[in-house]
């Protein structure tokens, strides 16, 4: 028996509807790249934001221990001078409170420490690339710089106190009776040519340890050295750090009002 197969017209494409289905693909595909990199545009410019104002909270913690320790520093160099007075009218075995406080200013490490985490995840995470404002890209690029130089800078004035001021410290010094007494840092002042602790000016009584086998000399010298190296610090490091700290912040709120972000509250 002869089979007949049934014949079915099939619609055969022309090269314009080839053509018209790519570019619908090709534009569904291309769109798609575009919303999702506009999305992670968005996305990376939220967590740039996020991160500036971490950056802004910290530097006004920074600018808090920044001041505070330029005041601390500022006590230090005006004990030297009453210091060495003593030393030169050779009155200075009879001022032992004084020298104890003067030596406890010196011991409590007075150089600020700067918190780089908000300014080391901008950096390394490409996020600078994020900021419209090409002024405050630099200012925060500089700022970076300086924070770096700074933790050098305090690196080495702790590593003179280790070295050459801690073994006097340890070994003729009795910082218990200065703990036991509640005396802390920020306590000490100067006042009527003397360093005193909060408003009083009674004395201590106290003593150092070792007195025969201390060498007053080298001990003068040596703290000479090292607030040298202080003062040159302040004048060189510290105190325009504190100047870039309030031009920053300022530059800071600026970018934040005009973007419309939320600072205040984060």
């Amino acid at each position: 028996m002869e089979v007949h197969h049934p014949h079915h017209p099939t619609h055969k494409k022309k090269w314009a509807e080839y053509i018209i289905e790519f570019v619908m693909l090709f534009a569904a595909v291309t769109l798609g790249f575009l919303a999702e990199n506009v999305r992670e545009l968005n996305t990376d410019k939220k967590n740039t934001n996020n991160s500036l104002v971490t950056l802004y909270k910290d530097i006004q913690t920074d600018s808090v221990k920044v001041s505070l320790a330029i005041r601390n520093r500022d006590v230090i160099f005006k004990s030297r001078e009453i210091i060495m007075n003593y030393y030169s009218n050779g009155e200075i075995n009879n001022k032992i409170d004084e020298l104890y406080l003067f030596d406890f200013l010196v011991a409590r490490r007075s150089f600020p420490k700067i918190n780089q985490m908000a300014l080391d995840e901008l950096n390394s995470n490409g996020k600078l690339n994020f900021i419209d404002n090409k002024e405050l890209k630099i200012n925060i690029q500089t700022y970076y710089q300086l924070s770096k130089q700074m933790e050098i800078r305090k690196d080495r004035e702790h590593d003179f106190l280790d070295k050459h001021h801690d073994p006097y410290r340890i070994k003729f010094f009795n910082m218990y009776e200065l703990e036991k007494n509640k005396i802390h840092i920020d306590s000490i002042n100067i006042r009527n040519g003397k360093i005193i602790y909060d408003i009083s000016e009674d004395r201590l009584n106290l003593k150092l340890n070792n007195p025969t086998q201390f060498n007053l000399v080298d001990y003068i010298n040596t703290l000479n050295l090292f607030i040298n190296i202080e003062n040159q610090n302040n004048v060189l490091f510290i105190i325009p750090f504190k100047n870039k700290i309030e031009v920053l912040l300022n530059q800071l709120r600026e970018y934040f009002n005009d973007n419309n972000i939320d600072f205040t509250n984060k």
